[in-house]
Parts: structure tokens; sequence; C-alpha cells
């Protein structure tokens, strides 16, 4: 309640009566009613701290900050950040607690619990929405790339493709999962099948891709022709 005259103003001296603060206003001590703070909800007098003077119900006390992972904009209950999103102040900065507003996350990065800031997604990795799946915002959890399959920052999970073999962090072939690149067979070396170790061209026969002779990138071997030769892939 605040004290007032009456006319019903607010006054700090010669009240005649007292009014109940409107919803999202609280006041104690005798103080005029304030509006609640964004980031912030009114509490009861037993400082119930997830308590909402809803509806009709008014007459707060107190204000109490939003806890870790929960906002408001000011006035209403302290909502629960969602899964994808992270908590944010009134500058836009990420902020555990006190949060005034929630923010989904950007492509290539993730948040799995309401309180944790969006962070990128790992090389190797996807991130991936509510449905299971890869998604370029609001993603809640990261999922490794299947065997013959990379990725990095954050992109999908692609094919590695024919003439390209998979690699790791350290620029290697792997036949594991999580790959986070594709390098292009080398000179002498070919691969049909994306995902696979580019194998050594057999003497006799040369690389190729669609267009005839590579030492790049080879997507094949071809046999050399009556009266030709090739050894070590050359062409």
């Amino acid at each position: 309640y605040e004290p007032t005259n009456g006319d019903g103003a607010y006054t700090d001296s010669g009240a005649t009566r007292h009014q109940m603060c409107a919803v999202g206003f609280f006041s104690s001590g005798g103080a005029p009613c304030t509006e609640v703070d964004a980031g912030y909800e009114p509490h009861d007098s037993d400082g119930n701290y997830y308590y909402y003077y809803g509806g009709d119900q008014a007459g707060a006390v107190a204000q109490y900050p939003c806890g870790a992972g929960f906002f408001s904009s000011g006035g209403a209950p302290c909502a629960q950040v969602e899964d994808g999103y992270e908590p944010i102040d009134g500058n836009g900065y990420y902020t555990p607690s006190g949060a005034v507003a929630q923010r989904i996350c950007g492509e290539g990065t993730m948040s799995g619990w309401p309180d944790e800031a969006c962070t990128q997604v790992e090389d190797g990795y996807e991130p991936i929405g509510p449905r299971d799946d890869y998604t370029s915002s609001g993603a809640d959890r990261m999922q490794k790339c299947d065997v013959g399959t990379y990725s990095s920052n954050g992109d999908p999970c692609a094919q590695v493709a024919a003439g390209y073999e998979p690699v790791d962090i350290d620029g290697e072939y792997t036949d594991q999962s999580g790959a986070v690149a594709q390098k292009p067979c080398g000179s002498g070396t070919f691969s049909s099948i994306g995902g696979h170790l580019c194998a050594e061209v057999w003497h006799g026969s040369m690389p190729v891709d669609s267009n005839g002779y590579t030492d790049s990138a080879a997507t094949a071997q071809q046999a050399c022709g009556s009266g030709t030769y090739s050894s070590n892939g050359d062409e």
C-alpha cells in the first residue's frame, strides 16, 4: 500500500487513507508504489520468490531479481529461458540472473541450459534443435557427424565428396565419426566414394576425374591405352 490524501494521490505526510499498489507495482514502509523493474518480479510479504500477483491480485511489497535461467520484462512473473535461448540484460548482453529477455541462439551456436550463454558448436558436430535434427538457430545441443560426413563452424554435417577423404582436427585421415573437413586426394591417389581413404593408383593406370587426368581430387583410375604406360599415378 501507499499513503494517500483525500484526492487519492500519494503523500508523505498527513495521509488520510492508503491505497493498494496496482499489479506490477510494489511498496513497503509507506513509500510510494513503484513499478517493478525489468529483470524482477513482484513478491508478497512472505517473500515467495516466484509468486505472481496476477489477475485482480495486487499489493506487492517488494521486488526480487529473476533467478538464474529466468527472465521478466518487469511486473510479470519470471519465466524460464527456453532451450536454445540465452538470458540477456537490458543492454543485450548475456547475464545468468536478473535477465529482462531471452534471445535465440544464432547460427552455429547452442545452449542446453536456461542459465547458459549460447556457445559455438564444436567442429565435427552439428547443432540440433527441438525436432532432433539440424537447425540453423535455436539449437539446444550438438551431435557428432556420422562416419563419412564432416562439419566445421556449426554447419550441418555434409557428405564427403568423391575425390576427397575425411580428416580430423590435425588434418589427418579419419575413419571415425566427427570429421572436421574433407581433403582432396593428392597426386597419384583417388577416391570413388566419399568418406574413404584415398587409395594409390595402380601401375599402368592414371588418376582421373570427369574431365580426364588430374593430379588432385581424382575420383577414379583409368587404365593406360594401347602403347602408353604410367607408374606412380603419373599421366
